[in-house]
């Protein structure tokens, strides 16, 4: 009788287990899957604030600036491009991410629980069983998952970087731009003075037609070129709206220079309020610096991010190997089971219950397996040294050819500056009183001015191109430039 009530209860038992399998919704299912709606982007991100937890800057995203009453600075571009970027914001969670993995790569597997029924002489038996990797395998595991956050990290700081070197170039290209076109727009006025002059002059015979029409084909090439820049600034501003997740940003402040009262080679009347504001751009200065191009390669190679996370990948790697020679090793197996004895024909028992323990391990036969998980940490150790190097390579590149444009251009500025303004300036005035006495003509004024507006516009483009030469060289060390003292360069 007891052995057909231990059947039925098996027969019983599998009928229910077999009943649950066939239903088109799982028992856990409801629980497993759960409200995806709850685990959004934005319900995270509240929850972990809600918490008082640690949260990245990009959480705290807004649609309006910190700024409202005056123009933003290059600083405050900065700020809002890294809380607002949303590429930052995903590599933050990715770090949250995979700090959560950490937890469960040092966790052992789940113990299994046993039940028998309608053994021979049992009752029933209950054990439970716990396996164990080999010693060691769970931490390097968990130094598998720390050294991926490490890397996350890393690349975070490159994708800052990067960001911040976009903002900084488009910044001094919009800044470059807009003084080039504040210069052609106050030297159109001055053409435009001189149409009107021309046609006075037509009107009693000091001029000719030939005259006017110079005049006024310059003035066209002229605003062609004003609107060409003009195109161009755009762009940037469009880069900068981009940056910083603002559509309606239109106007930035003009960088402060130390000097500016003096630095002004435009000498404008203060009473003209648009020449005043071309004489903010006529006032951008540039402090001439020497940097040694050797010395800040080596520099970038050991503190840029993008090293730095390769570097990191190679240790992942290394890490990856470690943990496929200790998975080699055999898993360990413990566990203990009770078994309760039937009762004999008289209905008493007719032993002791048993207790047994139970020690094993598995064989590591497939070796095939192992052998691959090697070779592939391997491989990656190769592959990530070698994108270190490449990394290097052009790191030392770029400081190269932006120390290159650095001196290039800090030359041109320097005989701009010293030579080919002033000089210029001194034949417009000596022009200026040929052409009223008849000596020259309109039309050797008109190619003497172009090439002084030609050397004002050179002059801001060229600081313009340096600072942005300077913000090449800030991403690729991935900090400020190391301190130096100002000077001519050699």
């Amino acid at each position: 009788m007891r052995s057909s009530t231990s059947r039925l209860g098996m027969i019983l038992a599998g009928g229910l287990l077999l009943s649950a399998g066939c239903q088109r919704n799982q028992p856990f299912d409801e629980w497993i899957s759960g409200d995806r709606s709850a685990h959004s982007l934005g319900s995270v991100v509240e929850a972990r604030e809600d918490a008082g937890g640690p949260g990245h800057p990009s959480s705290s995203r807004v649609d309006q600036p910190p700024w409202t009453d005056r123009k933003p600075t290059l600083d405050d571009l900065l700020a809002r491009a890294i809380t607002a970027n949303p590429q930052v914001e995903a590599a933050h969670l990715r770090i949250e991410q995979l700090q959560e993995r950490i937890a469960q790569a040092g966790a052992p597997p789940n113990p299994m629980a046993r039940v028998g029924f309608g053994q021979m002489d049992m009752d029933f038996t209950v054990g439970l069983e716990q396996r164990l990797p080999f010693p060691g395998t769970l931490h390097a595991r968990r130094e598998v998952a720390r050294q991926e956050v490490q890397q996350a990290r890393h690349q975070l700081e490159a994708l800052i970087d990067r960001i911040e070197g976009d903002v900084r170039r488009s910044y001094w290209a919009y800044i470059g731009i807009s003084a080039q076109i504040e210069i052609l727009q106050r030297n159109r006025r001055l053409l435009e003075r001189i149409e009107e002059t021309v046609r006075a002059r037509m009107r009693i015979g000091d001029a000719t037609q030939g005259d006017l029409l110079r005049v006024s084909r310059r003035i066209s090439q002229l605003e062609n070129r004003i609107d060409e820049l003009q195109s161009r600034r755009a762009t940037a501003l469009a880069m900068l709206r981009r940056a910083t997740q603002l559509p309606t940003l239109e106007e930035i402040a003009m960088p402060r220079s130390p000097g500016a009262d003096t630095a002004n080679s435009l000498d404008l009347p203060p009473g003209e309020v648009e020449d005043r504001a071309a004489a903010e751009f006529g006032r951008l200065t540039w402090s001439p610096i020497h940097l040694d191009a050797r010395a800040l390669a080596e520099l970038a190679g050991h503190q840029s991010p993008m090293v730095r996370s390769a570097q990191a990948e190679a240790e992942t790697y290394h890490r990856r190997l470690t943990l496929a020679r200790r998975e080699r090793m055999p898993e360990l197996m413990f566990g203990v089971q009770y078994g309760r004895v039937g009762a004999g024909g008289n209905g008493m028992a007719s032993q002791e219950d048993e207790i047994m323990g139970m020690v094993g391990m598995s064989i590591p036969i497939w070796v095939g397996r192992d052998d691959a998980r090697e070779r592939e940490a391997l491989r990656g150790v190769g592959r990530a040294g070698a994108q270190a190097q490449a990394a290097r390579d052009e790191l030392r590149f770029k400081v190269e050819e932006a120390i290159a444009r650095l001196e290039f251009n800090q030359s041109m500025l320097r005989r701009l500056e010293r030579r080919m303004i002033p000089d210029a300036e001194r034949i417009i005035d000596l022009a200026m009183a040929s052409y009223r006495t008849g000596d020259i003509t309109l039309l050797q004024l008109l190619d003497d001015w172009e090439r002084l507006l030609d050397d004002q516009a050179d002059r801001v483009r060229i600081i313009a191109d340096m600072h942005r030469a300077v913000a090449d060289l800030t991403q690729a060390l991935g900090g400020p430039l190391p301190d130096f003292q100002p000077g001519e360069p050699q």
